[in-house]
């Protein structure tokens, strides 16, 4: 007996991880909780890939595959520019780096512990990221079955092949990566929300006064939470109407928060701002790093903004540049009509 998997059926399963970490966010202790727990069942898990997969591999690639060679599948000429484009599939492990910033107003010394989460996530992120790719490359034996699997799930594929085609190995192996990836959901679910809830705070928002709104029992920003698992469920349905459009959207996830990665970093170099200093500051350093990041978000809105698949066609053309047009018009109308009068920085909550 054999079932062919439809894109409504992954819509459904997202539904249901969308409602599931919404409902575990209702609770703030729960999420606190989630996040301490989250953290070590991330590294763990980790760490138990890292370990079996090669352990259990019945061959092994050559360290030149890993490091001195390209597998250029994506149709672009130049191997140069099919890495630069495919840099945003490990740039996803890093594209929401800013979540302990929006969640300072629950954190205890917001000024010191705010950087140190956010060094954190960067340090824990590349000594478990960086190991658990090149071991999975190491063990990556038959490329093209991989790429080519009916599954659809290249990853899936990987570990059937490298855990000697045991299936039941295999879905093991991607349930601990589900678990990790629900971890990470539910942290999403509330770093959104407070995005939402800040800027409403602020008027940036249409209807800004219902979504600033903080329940007065649960003590959560509840309705901002709402609105957003809601447009999550209501965004996810291009997977069912368009795979590409949906894709293209998925690239936002990267392109988006660069954007607004870039122009505080900018602010903060100019001449008027050189003597502001907070309790955690890391001189020159600090500015160096400002400027890579400001080179860094640039690059990935150009580059990620390209086709990853060549000769493009309507089908896997990359419309992340119009989903942002889209966005930017709706903005500008909005600041029109309504923002300019209404908008308001609050500098405390």
């Amino acid at each position: 007996m054999s079932s062919v998997i439809q894109q409504w059926h992954s819509y459904l399963i997202g539904v249901a991880f969308n409602i599931s970490t919404f409902v575990i966010n209702i609770n703030k202790d729960h999420v606190a909780r989630g996040f301490l727990i989250g953290m070590f069942v991330n590294v763990v898990l980790c760490a138990a890939i890292i370990i079996v997969i090669p352990a259990v591999s019945p061959s092994h690639r050559e360290p030149s595959f890993i490091f001195a060679s390209v597998e250029n599948i994506s149709g672009w000429k130049s191997k140069g520019m099919a890495f630069l484009v495919g840099l945003i599939n490990a740039n996803y492990s890093f594209g929401l780096i800013d979540t302990a910033v929006h969640m300072a107003e629950e954190i205890t010394e917001p000024e010191k512990n705010v950087p140190k989460a956010l060094y954190l996530t960067v340090g824990i992120g590349f000594v478990t990221a960086w190991p658990l790719a090149v071991l999975l490359m190491y063990c990556m034996t038959d490329f093209d079955a991989i790429v080519n699997t009916e599954t659809g799930v290249p990853l899936l594929e990987l570990f059937y092949l490298a855990l000697r085609k045991s299936k039941v190995g295999a879905i093991i192996m991607m349930s601990c990566l589900i678990v990790a990836w629900t971890f990470a959901l539910v942290a999403l679910h509330a770093y959104q929300s407070r995005i939402c809830w800040s800027f409403s705070r602020d008027n940036g928002l249409p209807f800004s006064r219902l979504w600033s709104r903080v329940h007065p029992t649960l003590n959560i920003p509840l309705n901002a939470l709402v609105l957003c698992a809601s447009l999550s469920a209501i965004v996810s349905v291009l997977c069912i109407a368009s795979t590409t459009a949906f894709n293209s959207l998925a690239a936002g996830v990267i392109i988006f928060p660069s954007i607004t990665y870039t122009l505080p970093a900018a602010y903060s170099l100019l001449p008027r701002n050189k003597d502001v200093r907070g309790s955690f500051n890391t001189g020159v350093f600090g500015t160096i790093s400002r400027v890579l990041t400001i080179c860094f978000c640039v690059f990935a809105i150009v580059i990620y903004s390209f086709p990853y698949i060549m000769p493009a066609t309507g089908s896997n053309m990359n419309y992340v540049s119009a989903i942002i047009a889209i966005i930017v018009f709706g903005t500008v109308i909005d600041w029109i009509f309504r923002a300019r009068r209404h908008f308001r920085i609050r500098e405390s909550a």
